[in-house]
């Protein structure tokens, strides 16, 4: 097999440290959230790996300006207050031509906010959770990607989770403004849907 071109080992190796400064602010708040949930601790006994989350999502877009966009998103959560998370996301996008069935892809790095809206927190001693979450997510591109780019995202996600079995399936529809730093590539308003899992 070829091995990887030097770009991508740069990018994986800026995905770590991205993870790893995530984990490591996001558990330092955790003092903070401990006082804030002080109340309710009584119903469950609270730690940081409760409130951290991993989500694996594949995403489809409506055709915009002659192309098609797909995402695939790897998202890292921390409820820091009750129903507030912290949102980390790295992901691939992929625009494919409608006429020339080419694509352009981005390697994107961004971070966010989320509310559960609906539902029960981490909190809630309920096995079975069904909840609303909505979520404002921002990013760029990273390394030699060919469809440079930044972006600004809104949605919401609707989660189906068994407690017992700690992994759950989620449903979203999002809104996307992709500002293209690409010359061949426009600016896009993207609706999109989202399906995935959430550990």
């Amino acid at each position: 097999h070829d091995a990887l071109p030097i770009s991508t080992y740069k990018i994986i190796y800026s995905m770590k440290k991205i993870i790893l400064a995530f984990m490591v602010f996001a558990m330092s708040l955790s003092a903070i959230a401990a006082d804030n949930d002080s109340t309710k601790v009584s119903k469950k006994t609270i730690t940081p790996f409760d409130r951290f989350g991993i989500s694996l999502q594949t995403g489809a877009g409506f055709r915009t300006k002659g192309y098609y966009p797909l995402f695939i998103n790897n998202r890292y959560s921390y409820e820091v207050l009750t129903g507030f998370k912290l949102l980390l996301d790295l992901n691939v996008a992929y625009a494919l031509h409608d006429e020339s069935k080419t694509y352009k892809s981005a390697v994107l790095a961004g971070g966010g906010l989320g509310y559960r809206l609906i539902g029960n927190t981490i909190n809630s001693s309920t096995k079975n959770t069904v909840a609303l979450d909505v979520l404002a997510t921002g990013g760029s591109s990273i390394g030699s990607s060919s469809w440079k780019q930044g972006y600004g995202d809104v949605g919401a996600e609707l989660y189906f989770r068994n407690k017992q079995r700690n992994i759950g399936f989620s449903f979203g529809a999002h809104y996307r403004y992709v500002n293209s730093r690409t010359n061949d590539m426009p600016n896009m308003n993207i609706g999109y849907i989202t399906l995935g899992f959430k550990f």
